[in-house]
């Protein structure tokens, strides 16, 4: 939007005689340079883990694994432990049908939650 706003901006300025062709030119390169620089980079925090669909494809998570088969890599206590954690620093909350939160990360570890019923699952 912004691009396409200073572009139109600089077109009138052209038509009006306040802006040359070139300082046009100049003006639209270094902004489309700068906005694909903002929106096509991702700053991602140190030790971070961000995992998308389109990541490992046939080692994606599937609907029917476990939160804990998705994030621990092992389903003992130790995996159930980093889980849990993955889970508390996210913030992660589940709602029922009538939009209440219920249960905590540890009672859907117990409980075997599996992606599927994730939103989105």
């Amino acid at each position: 939007l912004w691009w396409a706003l200073t572009a139109a901006l600089c077109a009138y300025w052209v038509a009006a005689g306040h802006l040359t062709l070139a300082w046009t030119t100049a003006i639209l390169a270094v902004l489309g340079a700068a906005c694909a620089l903002l929106f096509t980079r991702h700053v991602i925090a140190p030790g971070t883990a961000v995992i998308t669909s389109e990541d490992w494809a046939p080692s994606a998570p599937r609907p029917g694994w476990t939160i804990l088969q998705a994030l621990a890599r092992d389903s003992g206590d130790e995996g159930r432990r980093q889980a849990q954690a993955y889970l508390e620093n996210a913030g992660f909350q589940m709602y029922d049908e009538h939009g209440r939160p219920w249960g905590s990360p540890r009672e859907y570890l117990e409980r075997g939650v599996r992606l599927g019923d994730l939103s989105g699952g």
